[in-house]
């Protein structure tokens, strides 16, 4: 062969390998186009879901409870953490795709544009996992992570630790900067249209920061923000405190206005497509508002509000409450129905498009509720003891001290 020859394919090989690198580097990241690639189901946080692609129907088992928000990859693969300290990828027919050995996973999964899953555990770490299962890289805070993550375009991950920072990561897992606050962090970060990065803390500020980690600028309310912010149409940013207070900003960080409830809100707003906010309180009440502030309809509740509303595809509002009780409740603030479970809502729901409503629910497990409000399946929490399976069973209060049931089934 001539050297002639062998340099052309030595330049097609160079030519070729650029064309197969390109995705990595020069092309758009961000977030999968799925179903619900993360927490509050998009960067805004907005909790408004649009389905496509419909799971089927599915159960599979854990070594214990859920309190961890499901995801949902472009393939209908479904995402959860559990805090047996694995995380699960489940196929539509129920069947367990694989499982990753992780720490304790309260938070929620955020799935990348090429399928990589990032999660945040209580052992401080961010952990990249490959479609597959596999380990891609781990990345360690100082502090555990409650934070669930968010992915910009250029697919830098973003996220919150209890060691006071949020994080800008790489793709490849590399810091790229970090930027401390006064507190440690339980709200997840939501990413603007521009760019501009919002995030609560619980040294009672809201902050703006831009892409490089520098201070946009900060808010100051009276009391933790643990709640995750939610954007706009417009831009104006949504968030709640536990001073009782829904503030409204202006991406300027001026205040718009704000609203008092009579509890603390560590509810994450909803925004749906005409503008009206939707949230919960301590007060054990679900509160509606219009666009301007004012009280559309408030829903009341026996018990603490503390998760997050959805608003599915039918238009209805979805929450739980700290008594067990779910709710599906009409645009117009009357109950579609209810359901009682054995335990408490700390996490958001997700809805499949074939209206099937799944609960990670704190003490009883993970259920799939139907359309008209009946139960479809639940997955029963389960503990191993010398060999021996235990279910839970429901629990009780005496002595203002609760006890969790479980009871021998093999």
């Amino acid at each position: 062969m001539s050297s002639n020859m062998t340099k052309l394919f030595a330049l097609l090989g160079s030519f070729i390998l650029i064309i197969l690198l390109l995705p990595l580097s020069g092309m758009a990241q961000g977030l999968a186009d799925s179903p619900q690639p993360k927490f509050r189901a998009d960067n805004q946080n907005t909790g408004f879901l649009e389905i496509i692609n419909p799971p089927n129907s599915w159960e599979f088992s854990t070594g214990i409870w859920l309190v961890s928000s499901p995801t949902i990859g472009r393939d209908g693969t479904i995402y959860i953490g559990s805090n047996d300290g694995k995380f699960y990828a489940i196929n539509k027919n129920g069947t367990v795709k694989w499982n990753f050995t992780s720490g304790i996973v309260e938070s929620s999964a955020a799935i990348g544009k090429y399928g990589t899953i990032y999660i945040g555990c209580t052992d401080g770490k961010v952990y990249a996992i490959n479609p597959d299962g596999t380990k891609k890289w781990t990345f360690s805070t100082l502090g555990s992570i409650l934070s669930s993550p968010a992915i910009a375009p250029d697919g830098s991950i973003y996220i919150g630790s209890d060691d006071n920072k949020i994080y800008a990561l790489n793709h490849d897992g590399t810091k790229k900067w970090d930027f401390s606050t006064e507190n440690w962090i339980i709200s997840s970060p939501t990413i603007s249209s521009d760019g501009i990065i919002y995030i609560g803390s619980n040294d009672h500020k809201i902050y703006a920061l831009y892409p490089n980690g520098t201070k946009k600028w900060e808010f100051v309310t009276n009391g933790s923000v643990q709640s995750s912010p939610a954007i706009g149409n417009d831009g104006s940013i949504y968030v709640g405190s536990l001073d009782g207070k829904l503030y409204v900003l202006n991406p300027d960080g001026t205040s718009k206005w704000n609203f008092t409830t009579n509890g603390m809100i560590t509810s994450s707003p909803a925004i749906a497509n005409d503008g009206n906010i939707y949230f919960g309180s301590t007060d054990g009440k679900l509160y509606s508002l219009y666009p301007n502030g004012t009280l559309k309809w408030e829903f009341g509740s026996e018990n603490w509000m503390v998760a997050s509303p959805i608003i599915g595809n039918d238009n209805l509002i979805y929450i739980g409450s700290n008594n067990g009780e779910f709710f599906a409740i009409n645009p117009d603030g009357t109950s579609k129905w209810n359901y009682a479970t054995n335990g408490t809502f700390q996490s958001s729901p997700a809805m499949g498009s074939d209206g099937t409503v799944y609960l990670g629910v704190e003490d009883a497990g993970l259920l799939a509720i139907n359309p008209n409000g009946t139960l479809k399946w639940q997955l029963t929490p389960k503990i191993i003891i010398n060999n021996s399976t235990f279910a839970f069973t429901g629990n009780y209060t005496s002595n203002s001290t609760t006890w969790v049931q479980f009871k021998a089934i093999d």
